[in-house]
């Protein structure tokens, strides 16, 4: 740890906590607590003043007093979150009592006293409607809190209070919040960080496997025993929160009282009342075992009453599972050496239809002739072959949802998986004396569960999972308008995830991989938290003052680059790997003809069962000082950061039904640094050297700063990963307006006071980020400590320098030709070849920040029920992406004034209209910048030469415009070098912040108490997020987070990933109206009510609209980006959709292949045109409460849950790979036709089939 930054935090935190003596702060402490206040006033509506006022919680001994000030006005900040009692004194008044007052967490319950005049000895008393604990007349926040009965009753599949989380306004079901990204909600328990600092909570599950994931959204578990209520803040949060910009979960943790009180209980989930998935049933595959057991218990009470009180609880789950999963596998034919296609045969004559053919291993013997001679005329590999046949022989195709249907198919079945884990919570409270509060709290888990294997004979996954943590807070009250309240927390994050194998990954491409090849690695993160918070009431000013201090130290011990790799991969064999690669060309020399839509199927089958590698790669590792390090060694590192946020605050009381909130917070994270000196960066900021690519280009240069990554970090004394942003200013701005109309039409739309509400508010919020950029660079680049030698594009072709052959799958990939000797060099050599492929960071990165806006009325309805709609709007900028810093230039002719993508869209145009040749005319843009090019392949301008690369022209080849412009750098027929290119790399990803976001939604909540019989919540929003990038900061270099085109970055800009339009959540608890006083209690006696009475029924329900997708993308094709492909682009309705008989999107498949076009180039092709399947499920629970004779207060329960009662199975886009969603070039034109695998792109369901659950729990 860097002490120089130690130092540097000790003033912020000396002055945080001078300052605290001094200011006047706001009223909501940050650590989980709640706020009760209110006006007292007579029955003439006036105010009240010098009131005592007492607030008591005969629970736990809790008693607080205060008096109203001179405007009746009075507080109770900082309080644990309870059930209270209020009795408000005062001389000729009566004695008023309100009972039941529900304080909720992280937010202010406002209950206003009305005293009679009359006998002080005299009492009043009123009981609490709870409805009125969720009217929000205080701030501009949004967001529900669930209580212990919700939490309790509400069907939840793995009984874990995260299931419940996305049960709100705004918030989709794989939990992004308002336009807010997922993986940046701030999960406090009992006040204390208790996130995943690297994930952010989301571990990259696709809906299908989410079921069967692990992952609890946050370091520790939070089970449904354990829980006391929670709330989410979706939207503007106070400036007591905030580390990051999504939603703010807080959550309490039960705790004991002065009766003793507790539960066991035992669920269980059998496999024979569970559905099976569409998928499975479809395949022949036996519905996979679901058996699983939920025990456990949880007890709280008094060690000295009114004192000091404990409560504990244990969780245990033991699973035995089966997860239904596809893998690619070789049809059984190519284990006989031969390869389907569908096109014509030499010899047949003209217009022959295209059919079905197989090609023979003497077929391709034939068309593999200049291969070298294996024996007796043998030119593909017999070894290839016989690991083809063994892999058809124990995994037979056994469904077409995977593969091209003509050479490879899918191979589905249940994987076996185990979980068993182990959740202890504890806690203590300590009353100290009627001012002063103590807890205490840790969490201990242990997990063992293992993961799905790539076949049934292999070997599968397993984690070892033990966090930890532990808190300790003190609340202080200081006077009658004084409050303070400090927590240190350390929450410690164990686990081991260990991979599948321990070999060399040898695969070959796009038809079998032998292993999962998923690496051992093992983490440990601590994160030691402190907070203060200091409340001062002062006259009609709520104020707050506070501070939040974060060590975040990561411990990584990974294997992810400790093994080298060797692939057939077409795509690396010379040429474009379109219709004219080194592939196909011998197939077509030899007089065959093959469809466009078949191409991508024979060019993966060909190229396996040649059976030579095209790619392939030695990595290596090495020590601080530079040695190599055993090939199978693992890397450690240790990353760290400190960070500091503080915040001032003033709840302002303009008048009784008026409050103003300004605040200010103000948050510092230290950029994330390797502890022991691992770290490299780039001698130039990423963004910097883009920047100055896209200027030179716009004026005619191509500039080519070399990278050069040097030693980084404090520990070198060198720049970091990235620059500390000292301009984290976050504003918050509230108005809570409650009308108060005393008659006419305005009171009647309006209620009485506090009965509506008019809200509206802003805050400036900052994504919190470091560890999982900083991790992710690690992880995925193999520039530093990490190195790798490998084999560049079109380094082997079919003619005359064959690739190395397969000869098993335990091959030694370093005697392989080719490969340099490891040595540590952070310089990637300036040899003028590119053809590297790697991943950075860049240091330009600066803080996230998101502008959130939202206006909200509410309003209360007859028989308890509230109503509130609402407006919220989203604008973020610098949102965490990543883009190619080395983009292939888009320079300009400074003579002519055009640009690249004009000039080639213009050769693009003529290419689609197989202009000849001969026709060509002169562009000035390639006259004028390439005069080298003139006869450099065919006889001509150089138009017409660059015309030649891509405009299949005879005796040349057809590539995309990518090779275009390599083959004129490399040619240099500009006579400047390298103008489109960088020398050093094709594809440099690195990651930054350079996305945008727009949000707009509108929801609207109706919720009910009424009383014991009958709670809901329904939540409804529809809303637009557009973006340029969608992915999470976890994300790798060139996923959903990758702008194509980085020098036009915008072009992307559309619907977000997550965007859903409509989405519907609900919630409900119902006790059945029958029974011994029940509604409908007709005098029976005790006997019949243990039949028809204690019946509950409970339910959540959830719909959302399809999200948006576009799989289609040029196969084999990159005219914009040398490593991404483009999507496609459509010049008509394809009619997208979901046939549930084919699984297939299109109907027509060869109306919606000739919808589509090649994208040009600088395009990026249509992004998230389409939607996906809808989502609809209900969830439902029937409880039996069994009083039990000896003791009102016991009760036995009977439970029965089912989940996705009506077994809705939606269907979710798995299978996006070149056979179902690649597109050759030119699919518009109408002699183009599709594979039948075409648009076959759902494998898999959203959610889960139905399933059951019984339990049995004993509470007293």
């Amino acid at each position: 740890m860097n002490l120089g930054f130690i130092k540097s935090l000790v003033f912020p935190v000396l002055t945080l906590f001078v300052f605290s003596t001094v200011f006047v702060v706001s009223i909501m402490a940050q650590a989980g607590t709640s706020t009760i206040s209110g006006t007292v006033t007579d029955q003439t509506g006036a105010a009240v003043p010098g009131a005592k006022v007492t607030l008591n919680n005969a629970a736990t001994g809790f008693t607080r007093s205060t008096i109203a000030n001179e405007d009746g006005s009075y507080s109770f900040p900082a309080i644990p979150p309870a059930t209270y009692q209020l009795v408000v004194e005062q001389g000729n008044f009566k004695k008023t009592t309100v009972s039941g007052l529900q304080a909720l967490v992280d937010q202010k319950v406002v209950q206003n006293i009305r005293l009679e005049a009359g006998d002080v000895t005299a009492r009043v008393d009123i009981t609490s409607n709870m409805i009125e604990s969720l009217v929000n007349t205080q701030d501009a926040s949004i967001g529900n809190t669930f209580v212990p009965k919700q939490i309790e009753g509400l069907p939840t599949n793995l009984r874990r209070v995260q299931d419940l989380m996305t049960l709100q306004p705004g918030v989709t079901r794989t939990g992004y919040v308002a336009g807010g990204r997922s993986d940046q909600a701030n999960i406090t328990l009992d006040g204390i960080d208790i996130n995943d600092q690297q994930t952010g909570g989301r571990d990259g599950a696709t809906e299908a496997a989410r079921q069967f994931s692990t992952s609890q959204g946050s370091a520790l578990r939070a089970t449904t025993e354990s829980v006391e209520e929670f709330r989410i803040t979706t939207v503007n949060a106070n400036a007591n929160q905030g580390r990051s910009s999504g939603a703010q979960i807080s959550l309490v943790t039960r705790s004991g009282t002065n009766d003793f009180h507790g539960a066991g209980f035992y669920f269980y989930r059998p496999t024979e009342f569970s559905a099976n998935n569409f998928f499975n049933n479809l395949a022949g595959v036996e519905r996979p075992s679901l058996a699983r057991d939920v025990f456990g218990g949880r007890i709280g009470g008094p060690i000295f009453k009114d004192k000091l009180f404990f409560f504990y609880t244990y969780e245990g789950q033991r699973q035995t599972l089966e997860q239904s999963v596809n893998r690619l596998v070789p049809l059984p034919h190519m284990g006989q050496g031969q390869i389907n296609i569908i096109g014509t045969r030499p010899g047949d004559p003209a217009g022959t239809a295209p059919y079905a053919i197989t090609l023979t291993t003497a077929d391709l013997n034939g068309i593999y002739n200049q291969l070298p001679d294996l024996g007796g005329g043998m030119r593909v590999n017999p070894a290839a072959i016989a690991a083809f046949a063994a892999a058809t022989a124990r995994y037979p195709s056994n469904n077409a949802d995977l593969g091209d249907g003509i050479n490879t198919g899918g191979f589905r079945f249940n994987s076996p998986r185990t979980i068993s884990e182990n959740t202890h919570i504890a806690r203590i409270d300590y009353n100290i004396n009627d001012n002063q509060l103590l807890f205490a709290r840790y969490n201990w888990q242990w997990d063992i569960s293992s993961g799905t294997s790539q076949f049934p004979d292999t070997p599968a996954t397993n984690l070892w999972d033990h966090p930890n943590g532990v808190a300790v807070g003190h609340n202080w009250t200081i006077g009658n308008n004084k409050i303070n309240n400090i927590r240190f927390g350390l929450t410690k994050q164990t686990f081991s995830n260990q991979g599948d194998s321990a070999d060399n990954d040898i695969s070959f491409r796009l038809v079998f991989d032998p292993r999962r090849f998923v690496r051992t690695l093992s983490r440990t993160t601590n994160t030691y938290n402190i907070t203060d918070d200091f409340t001062w009431i002062k006259g009609n000013h709520t104020l707050q003052f506070g501070g939040n201090v974060r060590f975040i130290t990561n411990r990584r011990n990974s294997l992810g680059a400790a093994f080298d790799s060797a692939v057939t991969n077409s795509s690396f064999y010379a040429g474009p790997g379109g219709a004219g690669s080194d592939i196909t060309l011998p197939l077509t020399n030899a007089g065959y003809t093959i469809t466009p839509g078949s191409i991508g199927s024979y060019l993966e089958a060909a190229t396996g069962i040649i059976g030579r590698y095209t790619q392939y790669t030695a990595n290596y590792t090495f020590d601080i000082d530079g040695n190599i390090l055993p090939a199978g060694t693992s890397s450690t590192r240790n990353f760290a950061t400190q960070e500091l946020d503080v915040y001032a605050q003033d709840s302002w009381r303009l008048a009784r039904n008026l409050t103003l909130t300004l605040g200010l917070r103000y948050a510092l994270s230290r950029p994330v640094y390797e502890t022991g000196g691992f770290q490299v960066v780039p001698d130039i900021p990423l963004g910097t050297l883009l920047e100055r690519r896209i200027e030179s280009a716009r004026n005619g240069v191509a500039t080519n700063d070399l990278v050069t990554f040097i030693l980084g970090g404090p520990k070198n004394n060198a720049p970091g990963f990235y620059s500390m942003d000292w301009n984290d200013w976050q504003p918050r701005v509230a108005v809570a307006w409650s009308p108060n109309f005393q008659s006419g039409f305005l009171k009647k739309l309006f209620g009485p006071e506090g009965t509506s509400t008019i809200r509206g508010g802003f805050a400036i919020t900052n994504d919190s980020f470091g560890q999982q950029l900083a991790v992710s660079y690690d992880g995925l680049s193999l520039i530093g400590f990490t190195g790798s030698s490998g084999i560049g594009f079109g380094t082997y072709n079919t003619s005359n320098n064959p690739g190395p052959l397969f000869t098993g799958f335990d091959q030694d990939i370093r005697a392989l030709p080719g490969l340099a000797p490891g040595v540590l060099n952070f310089v990637q050599p300036n040899d003028g070849s590119g053809r590297r492929i790697q991943t950075s960071l860049d240091a330009t990165i600066v803080s996230p920040q998101h502008w959130v806006a939202n206006v909200s009325y509410g309003r209360n309805l007859p028989r308890s029920m509230y109503i509130e709609g609402s407006y919220i709007y989203r604008r973020a900028r610098n949102l965490g992406a990543t883009r190619d810093v080395v983009a292939w230039n888009n320079i300009v002719d400074t003579v002519s004034g055009m640009d690249y993508y004009t000039a080639a869209g213009m050769l693009e145009d003529l290419r689609f209209a197989r202009t000849p040749l001969a026709n060509i005319a002169p562009i000035p843009y390639f006259e004028n910048l390439f005069p080298n090019a003139a006869n450099a392949f065919v006889a001509g301008t150089a138009t017409q030469n660059m015309y030649a690369i891509v405009g299949r022209v005879p005796g040349t080849f057809f590539a995309d415009f990518t090779v275009l412009q390599q083959v004129a750098d490399l040619f240099d027929w500009s006579g400047q070098g390298f103008v489109f290119g960088h020398p050093q790399y094709d594809a440099l990803s690195g990651f930054g912040t350079s996305a945008k976001s727009d949000y707009h939604g509108a929801t609207l909540s109706l919720r009910q108490r009424l009383g014991e019989t009958l709670s809901y919540d329904v939540n409804y929003t529809y809303s637009i997020s557009k973006d340029n990038a969608s992915g999470l900061q976890t994300g790798n270099s060139y996923g959903s987070q990758f702008i194509t085109n980085a020098i036009l970055p915008n072009l992307g800009y559309g619907p977000s990933d997550f965007d859903t339009k409509h989405n519907v959540n609900a919630n409900f608890l119902f006790n059945l109206p029958f029974g011994k006083g029940a509604f409908l209690d007709k005098g029976r006696g005790l006997n019949l009510n243990s039949f028809i009475g204690g019946w509950q029924l409970a339910g959540v329900y959830r719909f959302n609209t399809g999200r948006p997708t576009n799989p289609f993308f040029d196969n084999f094709i990159w005219n914009t980006n040398w490593n991404s492909p483009n999507n496609t682009v459509r010049v008509a309705d394809p009619g997208f959709g979901v046939n549930r008989d084919t699984r297939n999107a299109f109907a027509n498949q060869q109306a919606a292949w000739n919808s589509f076009r090649t994208s040009r180039p600088g395009e990026i092709g249509d992004r998230n045109a389409f939607r996906g399947d809808n989502y609809q499920t209900l969830d439902l629970g029937l409880t039996k409460n069994i009083p039990m004779p000896f003791n009102e207060n016991h009760k036995l329960q009977l439970r029965w849950e089912v989940f996705n009662v009506f077994n809705l199975q939606y269907f979710e886009i798995t299978d996006t790979g070149r056979a179902t969603a690649g597109m050759p070039w030119d699919p518009n034109l109408p002699t183009s036709q599709p594979s039948g695998a075409f648009g076959r792109i759902y494998g898999d369901i959203q959610g889960s089939p139905r399933s059951m659950q019984f339990g049995v729990r004993y509470e007293f």
